[in-house]
């Protein structure tokens, strides 16, 4: 009878840094990439389950913090959770972090002293106990990465922060400002075809709802739109998304920069004692720890001013 084969485990991390990447290229590449390298490696190395930072920061260490999955697997780790010669699967090494040199250099032993192997796809690059001390140039390597990423990442947002000062200055002159997270705006207007979405939400979430059945009816409308609106919701309408939808207040017209709230930015989607209703009814269901898969809470009456 043949020796049966003892696989080590693939442990995949994925992490991007801003909210705004959810709708890009970066979660699906990132986990195209570990897949075709499971598929090629599937004689030696079996899938763990998966680590998912999406939308927190590698440069000030959210990952790492409550709530992070990194902190999580890390805190794994160190407690046997998995043995030598299982892998920590990265796209690339700032992934994993993209703090302080000197910090990410800690991080790493950190990781590495648990027994974890770190494997970076964008190069094919091990890093290993013993590859950093064998007097070759992983650790080198290493060190010159994580200075690269940590200052690609401060230059960054250096730019982010000139451009939102830039934003904030047009608002506060009237002028028309493009705010991501309120896709039914264009140019400061409604933008129809997705507007009847966020309209639908509402009406929904104002008639008892919660979010994931309202996020399964979105998607349903989704794929009878037009090819615009398609293309901008290739995936699923997640509950998240209609959470967002309902606390933003560009749907009366308003910005919140990170200073300020600024008034009268946007053409209105409802009015404010709309509004406020829906904020009552997320104050309410927060507190209440209401479901946010459960379908009808309770019976509501009114339906969405305009």
């Amino acid at each position: 009878e043949p020796r049966k084969i003892m696989k080590h485990r693939a442990i995949s991390y994925l992490r991007y840094s801003s909210k705004g990447q959810a709708i890009g290229d970066s979660e699906r590449r990132q986990e195209e990439s570990f897949n075709r390298w499971l598929l090629q490696n599937s004689d030696k190395y079996i899938a763990y389950e998966p680590f998912r930072d999406l939308g927190r920061s590698g440069y000030s260490g959210g990952h790492l913090a409550s709530g992070g999955s990194l902190g999580r697997l890390l805190q794994q780790a160190k407690e046997g959770v998995f043995g030598k010669g299982d892998l920590l699967v990265v796209e690339a090494i700032d992934r994993l972090t993209r703090l302080e040199p000197l910090e990410a250099i800690e991080l790493y032993q950190e990781i590495l002293k648990t027994g974890l192997t770190i494997l970076t796809l964008e190069d094919n690059q091990i890093y290993s106990t013993e590859s950093l001390n064998s007097g070759g140039f992983a650790l080198l390597t290493l060190v010159i990465k994580s200075q690269a990423s940590h200052e690609y990442s401060k230059r960054l947002g250096s730019r982010i922060k000139s451009a939102h000062d830039k934003k904030r200055i047009s608002a506060e002159n009237g002028e028309a400002i493009k705010v991501v997270s309120a896709s039914w705006l264009k140019d400061g207007k409604i933008y129809e075809p997705i507007a009847v979405l966020v309209r639908k939400a509402i009406d929904m979430y104002l008639n008892g709802y919660g979010t994931r059945a309202i996020a399964i009816e979105i998607t349903s409308m989704v794929r009878n739109s037009d090819f615009s609106v398609q293309r901008k919701y290739k995936k699923p309408i997640d509950a998240r998304t209609i959470r967002r939808w309902l606390d933003n207040p560009a749907l009366i017209g308003n910005w919140k920069s990170k200073y300020k709230l600024i008034t009268g930015c946007f053409e209105p989607l409802i009015d404010f004692s709309t509004w406020m209703r829906i904020q009552e009814q997320l104050e309410f269901r927060k507190n209440n720890k209401i479901s946010a898969g459960s379908v009808k809470h309770y019976k509501l009456s009114g339906l969405v001013v305009c």
